[in-house]
């Protein structure tokens, strides 16, 4: 039946829809409704990980404005992608699409010529083109769960072998280091490819984003030049267009975040360098008995000498 999901996909789809918008939505609570127990286990995993950082040589903890920036970059992805792509797709793209053969008319009634016709103009459905495209979008971020749940994984794993107050294996599992942020960049990545894959085939496909109200068909069986009528041309053009534009903003926030992540790393290995290099330096200084500027040392006094006489 078109327009209709079936029941499982329909349940998926709300689950997913709800698990998302939770994430953004919902916001921690406040230190203050917490537990003692709770508040004090907080505090001692600040201490942890700016110990850490300052073992590594780095600030005692990233600057708030840039947790601010990545937060809400996602929230717009979160919203752009399931408000705006996945809602519309499911609730209005299907109905104003619906059966599509069944809507294209065309003024002849020799047989084959209809089918030939739909097929040449519509090889491959927009709907069901527009349904790869978010499962390919949204199925990497899975990599990124998975990421953190083996992290945490082995984080349990490793104080149930030495006990709770060994040292961390990570700062934070959640924390986009190492391997982990090596898969986030990834993700983003693929993400683009995916989104600008699609956009180029619904592009090449289709030989543009415009749906023409009359079509000119010469396609065999045809005995000549047939006309064509696709059924609600305006709203599907303004429904591609719409998906087009949510893709390619969905692009430009993850290009956005993938130059903020790196410049963010480029940052921190420039001021760890930085800290290396003049932790040496005054290591070299101070072991070859140099005085360092703005320390004062004991002079060594002058040998005394004796006249001696003949």
């Amino acid at each position: 039946m078109a327009g209709k999901l079936h029941p499982l996909h329909s349940r998926l789809l709300g689950n997913l829809l709800r698990y998302s918008s939770e994430s953004f939505i919902q916001a921690a609570p406040p230190l203050r409704h917490r537990s003692a127990t709770a508040a004090a286990k907080l505090r001692k995993r600040r201490q942890t990980v700016n110990k850490r950082r300052h073992e590594l040589g780095l600030p005692p903890g990233p600057p708030q404005w840039s947790e601010q920036i990545l937060h809400s970059l996602r929230r717009v992805w979160l919203s752009i992608v399931f408000l705006f792509r996945v809602l519309v797709f499911v609730v209005a793209a299907e109905k104003v699409w619906g059966d599509e053969q069944k809507d294209f008319k065309c003024n002849t009634a020799q047989p084959g010529c209809h089918n030939v016709c739909y097929d040449h103009f519509f090889p491959v459905s927009h709907v069901r083109l527009w349904a790869l495209q978010l499962i390919f979008v949204t199925c990497p971020s899975l990599l990124v769960t998975m990421h953190v749940a083996y992290r945490d994984d082995r984080e349990r794993k490793h104080r149930l072998k030495y006990g709770e107050n060994c040292r961390t294996l990570y700062l934070n599992t959640g924390k986009k280091r190492g391997g982990l942020w090596w898969t986030y960049v990834l993700t983003l990545v693929f993400k683009i490819g995916v989104d600008t894959t699609f956009i180029y085939l619904l592009y090449h496909i289709y030989e543009g984003y415009d749906f023409p109200s009359l079509i000119k068909c010469e396609q065999k069986p045809c005995p000549n030049k047939v006309d064509c009528f696709i059924a609600r041309p305006t709203e599907k053009r303004i429904f591609t267009i719409f998906m087009v534009v949510t893709s390619l903003a969905c692009i430009l926030l993850s290009i956005f975040e993938i130059v903020y992540l790196i410049g963010k790393r480029c940052r921190e290995c420039c001021v760890s360098i930085h800290n290396s290099r003049h932790t040496t330096k005054r290591t070299l200084i101070e072991s070859n008995g140099i005085k360092m500027p703005g320390k004062s040392s004991p002079e060594t006094p002058a040998p005394s000498y004796s006249l001696v006489t003949s």
